[in-house]
């Protein structure tokens, strides 16, 4: 079975995206007092790492130059990454409540998108020691560069969650009615049958996660996305040879003369 998601004016309603505006009176509290808590939590143990390192470095536990200094240093760097993407998924969730997600369209290849997200999640995929294999072509689209790569590397984060270390994560794109369909496919456990039909939804992470970080904003903001593009995104079907299977597609701003209908573009090998 195939989750799809189309484009659809309704689904940039602010409504569709503001958490507090629907349900009753007492589940807008609860939802709000909910998020509250989660934002609290995602945002507490890092800025209290931090503080704890200022303060032990201050005293004259760790001294720069030092190994542990060095070591300590280099967990905080990708704590305070978190932080930064954690911040910036709230603002994308506000202009997209506030209908202010503005897009600035450029033409560029779908094998630059994908290196250039590719590039942004390398060091986590190295440390799981996951290699990413980019089977992207050359094939022009006419998009907001900087937030289709969001996407991709929205994708391509949650893949490399659920990956098992040491395996395989693949980025394609192929021709398909006119338009170019990506696709990031792990071998991990999919994503489960009760949690296709709302993983794009605000606030929703898989209940089979038991890695759960994050405000569950990533998918939902990657949907809006796409959709304000004109295009498409879903879950793909879950086979014994695959994992995780998502999708989407945009219109091209130029069809190579040799393609046809859902032929994979030739590959682009870019791996970890």
């Amino acid at each position: 079975m195939t989750v799809t998601f189309p484009a659809s004016a309704d689904s940039l309603l602010p409504l569709c995206f503001d958490p507090f505006l629907s349900g009753s009176a007492d589940g807008k509290s609860n939802l709000q007092s909910d998020f509250v808590q989660m934002v609290a939590h995602d945002l507490r143990a890092p800025l209290s790492n931090l503080k704890a390192f200022l303060e032990l470095t201050r005293v004259g536990h760790y001294k720069q130059g030092e190994d542990v200094f060095d070591k300590r240093l280099s967990q905080l760097i990708p704590e305070l990454a978190r932080v930064n993407r954690l911040l910036d998924e709230l603002l994308d969730f506000q202009r997209i409540e506030a209908g202010h997600l503005a897009l600035r369209k450029e033409s560029v290849s779908a094998s630059s998108l994908a290196r250039s997200g590719i590039s942004a999640v390398m060091h986590c995929a190295e440390v799981k020691g996951l290699n990413i294999v980019n089977e992207c072509g050359e094939c022009e689209l006419n998009v907001d560069a900087d937030r289709i790569v969001q996407v991709i590397i929205n994708l391509l984060q949650n893949a490399i969650k659920f990956a098992p270390a040491n395996t395989r994560i693949w980025i394609r794109s192929k021709m398909k009615e006119g338009r170019v369909e990506f696709s990031i496919i792990d071998e991990g456990a999919g994503v489960a049958i009760e949690d296709r039909n709302r993983i794009f939804e605000r606030f929703i992470q898989s209940e089979t996660d038991e890695k759960k970080n994050g405000f569950g904003l990533g998918l939902a903001v990657s949907a809006a996305i796409v959709r304000q593009h004109g295009g498409e995104i879903g879950i793909g079907p879950q086979t014994s040879r695959q994992g995780g299977h998502f999708w989407f597609s945009l219109a091209v701003s130029t069809i190579p003369a040799t393609s046809g209908s859902d032929r994979l573009f030739s590959p682009v090998i870019a791996s970890s």
